[in-house]
């Protein structure tokens, strides 16, 4: 169960740089977090859509990821495949966010 998030119309209107590419800017974002967890965040991004996966600790940390993401230039759809887990057990899966 994953969950579609349209990038605010603001965000899609800004100017994409044409020499690099948005999977590269995305991941960029997600290394510069003050949050080690985002920096294991998977990103891949085709046509401004911008796919996360990734096991989380926390439903927070999965809103920290979402917003980060919706800075990037270029981006017009996140696709967010994140889950939360137990912090008890990394390993059990809890919720899909």
């Amino acid at each position: 169960m994953y969950t579609l998030i349209p990038a605010s119309h603001q965000e899609a209107q800004k100017p994409v740089h044409e020499t690099d590419d948005l999977e590269t800017r995305v991941q960029q974002r997600m290394q510069r977090s003050a949050y080690p967890e985002l920096h294991r965040v998977t990103c891949t991004a085709r046509d401004g859509v911008v796919k996360l996966q990734g096991l989380l600790s926390s439903y927070y940390l999965c809103q920290v990821a979402l917003a980060a993401v919706q800075e990037v230039d270029g981006v017009t759809t996140i696709d967010s495949r994140l889950e939360v887990v137990a912090r008890h057990d990394p390993r059990e899966r809890c919720y899909t966010y």
